[in-house]
């Protein structure tokens, strides 16, 4: 189990660089950020600076904040009124309970057993609570997995994001 874990863990990488260049969302001014997302922001993390990002999505205008927390990355989506509706906090495959560690690492073996976790975060929002992990598939350079479990470690859902000829990842 722990060699399991520890080989999981090899494939680990915490560059949250390499996470958002995948993601839709463009970098802004936090002038151009409404004040109450600035707002809301500041009162949860006193004197912590953000890099603020518009996200593009058909649902609702929001705002994602990327801060560093000590070693880790983490990162809030606020609606444009300053409401929090999703917190990403990195952690490690070690965070992960063993039990739900063995359902998760069952279940990506079964996908493509040689795929490799790029980056583990804990997800908060009042859709979905549990588990991201971003996944480089094998057998394609252009595809980027990402796999959704809940805290119990049992599959919620997968989405494929295709890379532009410039993200490729090798």
């Amino acid at each position: 189990m722990k060699v399991t874990a520890i080989l999981l863990c090899s494939f680990v990488l915490t560059s949250c660089s390499f996470y958002r260049e995948f993601k839709q969302e463009k970098v802004i001014r936090a002038e151009k950020v409404p004040a109450k997302v600035r707002e809301a922001f500041l009162l949860r993390h006193p004197g912590v600076a953000g890099t603020f990002h518009e996200v593009e999505s058909d649902e609702v205008e929001s705002y994602e904040v990327n801060y560093s927390n000590g070693d880790h990355e983490n990162s809030e989506t606020f609606s444009a009124s300053g409401v929090l509706l999703e917190t990403e906090e990195e952690i490690t495959l070690f965070d992960i309970p063993s039990a739900d560690l063995e359902r998760i690492r069952s279940f990506l073996v079964e996908e493509d057993k040689d795929s490799q976790t790029l980056k583990v975060q804990k997800v908060f929002s009042d859709k979905f609570s549990g588990y991201e992990l971003k996944v480089k598939t094998i057998k394609s350079r252009t595809l980027l997995m990402e796999y959704f479990f809940k805290t119990d470690g049992s599959f919620h859902q997968k989405e494929e994001i295709e890379l532009k000829p410039i993200q490729t990842l090798y």
